[in-house]
């Protein structure tokens, strides 16, 4: 009593994508996704009340049990969800809730229960709670799959190389290297033992290249070849 009725609109607001993907696509009913009050990386939301969750539902037309939400539906359920959450934080100040909402007519007791518009509110278990829906507008559409939810990209790896570095040859000291590009790029030089009759490999890009060294005559002590650093 004494509560006067405030025009409210409900603002659009940017919805963070990856939030969408987490409720598409999923096997459990979306009010049992609403209502999660456990925090994992999963979790789509923080979980409110039974009453936020029947109202979301109610105006984005929506079964408490639907599952394997459409990517139009996920945004248009959290557009919602943010609307009426907004909405509702402004009526702490003593405004009373839009005359529309299902709020004014989940509470009552009996089987001719009508929401605004003359339509039958009834009621039912979902997520383990009692819930208030108007199943002419809200139908379970059990032949809707999963949709495919498109994975956020990889950040792609990569690697400043200093003039110091032993990576550099070739290389400007500014250029980004990823991870494969740098592989290609490395050198292994092996240096035979003098005497053995092997020589210089170096495994690089293209393959295996040999300087053969001839092998030392006998009693001729050997110096093993220097290379510039």
């Amino acid at each position: 009593p004494g509560h006067h009725q405030k025009q409210h609109q409900q603002q659009h607001t940017s919805i963070n994508p990856e939030v969408v993907r987490k409720v598409m696509g999923q096997s459990k009913g979306i009010k049992a996704i609403l209502l999660q009050q456990k925090h994992n990386d999963n979790a789509a939301v923080s979980g409110v009340g039974n009453w936020v969750a029947d109202e979301v539902l109610y105006q984005s037309k929506m079964h408490p049990d639907q599952k394997y939400l459409t990517k139009e539906q996920a945004e248009d359920l959290l557009q919602k969800l943010h609307g009426i959450l907004e909405i509702a934080v402004q009526c702490v100040e003593g405004d009373s809730f839009p005359k529309e909402w299902l709020f004014h007519y989940r509470w009552s007791q009996g089987k001719n229960v009508k929401d605004a518009f003359g339509r039958t509110i009834t009621k039912l278990k979902s997520g383990q709670r009692t819930s208030a829906i108007v199943s002419s507008i809200q139908k379970l559409i059990k032949s809707q799959k999963p949709s495919k939810v498109e994975k956020p990209p990889k950040e792609k790896q990569s690697l400043t190389l200093t003039p110091d570095s032993d990576e550099t040859s070739g290389i400007n000291s500014n250029q980004m290297l990823d991870s494969k590009s740098l592989s290609r790029k490395r050198k292994m030089v092996i240096i035979s033992p003098a005497g053995s009759g092997m020589g210089e490999e170096t495994c690089g890009q293209t393959g295996l290249s040999k300087n053969p060294i001839p092998p030392a005559k006998s009693g001729v002590r050997r110096r093993s070849p220097r290379f510039p650093s």
